[in-house]
Order: C-alpha cells, then sequence, then structure tokens
C-alpha cells in the first residue's frame, strides 16, 4: 500500500458517471441521463426555484463538474417524466447549457412522491427513497412521529425502518424506538467550509455531500 498522501490523491470529485459508474445502481433502481425537456415538474410541488445567487453557484459548480447526485423522477402518464427532487439541479443545468441530467427513475404513488419533498431537515433524500419503500400505514407512523418529536431521522435509523418494514415486523412502537435512538458517538473530522464548499452547490444537503465523500472513500479503500 502507497502512502497516505499519494494514495488520497487518486480520490477526486468528478461527475456522476466517475462517481457511480454504470446506469443502475445497487438498489437495483433505473439511473438515466433522461432530457431536461423531458422532465416536468410534480404537480402541487410546494417550492420555488428562483435564479438567485444560490443558483449562480449551483450553475457553476454543475458547469465544472456535471450533476453529482441524480435527480428522482417518475413515469409521467403524458409522456416524459415527473420530477420529484432535483428541480434546482435542472435549472443549473439548463443553465449551465446541458442537454441532459442524471435521474433515478421510480414507480411512486402520489403518497410516496410526497414522502420524498418533506422538510429536507427531517428526511433528506437518501432516507426519502427509504421511506418510500414502506407501507402507506407506515409512513404515516413515521409521519406522525417525526412531527411530534421533531426529530431528525439519518440514514442509519431510514435504513432500519426498510429493513423492518420489508420483513413485516415494523410496529408504531418500534418506529418510535428507532428514531428516538440515541445517535452514536464516533470519531469526527471536521473539514473547513471554504475547503468543501466549491465543490458542492448550496442545495446539498449535508447527508448528500457525506454520502458522496463516503462513496468516493470506499472506492478508494477497494482500490488498496
Amino acid at each position: 500500500m502507497g502512502s497516505k498522501a499519494g494514495s488520497a490523491s487518486k480520490v477526486k470529485l468528478n461527475t456522476f458517471d466517475d462517481l457511480f459508474g454504470g446506469a443502475e445502481n445497487t438498489a437495483g433502481e433505473q439511473i438515466i441521463h433522461a432530457k431536461l425537456a423531458d422532465l416536468h415538474t410534480f404537480r402541487g410541488h410546494p417550492f420555488r426555484v428562483l435564479d438567485d445567487e444560490k443558483m449562480e453557484e449551483t450553475t457553476e459548480s454543475i458547469g465544472k463538474y456535471g450533476v453529482l447526485v441524480p435527480g428522482i423522477v417518475r413515469p409521467r402518464a403524458g409522456g416524459g417524466y415527473e420530477m420529484i427532487a432535483g428541480h434546482r439541479r435542472k435549472r443549473g443545468s439548463e443553465r449551465a447549457g446541458l442537454d441532459t441530467m442524471p435521474v433515478i427513475v421510480r414507480d411512486y404513488t402520489d403518497d410516496e412522491a410526497t414522502i420524498i419533498m418533506v422538510d429536507k431537515k427531517k428526511i433528506g433524500i437518501a432516507q426519502g427513497v427509504d421511506i418510500s419503500f414502506l407501507t402507506e400505514e407506515a409512513q404515516q407512523w413515521v409521519s406522525v412521529i417525526l412531527g411530534e418529536t421533531g426529530a431528525a431521522m439519518n440514514a442509519s435509523q431510514s435504513a432500519k425502518l426498510k429493513e423492518y418494514g420489508k420483513s413485516g415486523e415494523l410496529t408504531p412502537v418500534m418506529v418510535r424506538l428507532i428514531l428516538a435512538e440515541e445517535k452514536p458517538k464516533e470519531r469526527k473530522v471536521t473539514i473547513k467550509g471554504d475547503k468543501i464548499n466549491r465543490y458542492f452547490p448550496e442545495e446539498y444537503s449535508n447527508d448528500d455531500i457525506e454520502g458522496i465523500i463516503i462513496q468516493l472513500l470506499e472506492e478508494w479503500q477497494s482500490k488498496q
């Protein structure tokens, strides 16, 4: 194994294809490069996309590195796709002069799609995808308990909910216990914002950024 400095220098932030490679991720979800013209706003989408300073940063980032985190869409009855997550990335791609962007295609119901678009402070994109695998009743349990406690859900908790949901063992009590779990104390490495912000537009949550960094480190580790 080479020196840490030498090995670490191989880790670089690049396009989505370079990070995740191929048209299918480990969960078996279909990932495509969809034409921007085929991406339509989800009906009732509650957020406005503004051409503000943050959008300028998003556009600059996409122009340099492409779209690092794919949007989430579902097939649209009238053709094309209905966009559930990634509206700002779509606009940034348009402003950067791109014709396509990577998206995950899933057959979400209206209720499942709505779960993805809830407050990102409580449920990030990755967690929302996990929750979408639950039954409508179980999703309601999660929504109610998050509303009652004001807690945020991390990726580990959403993964547990998904697994218990798949096995049919999930109950309201178990949901409450999982969401109330004390976050484990782990070694922390702090990277100053000015060193990392230039790689990610403002719209990316901490979970999104962490997921990309972990993916890169896992890829790097597998090559050692």
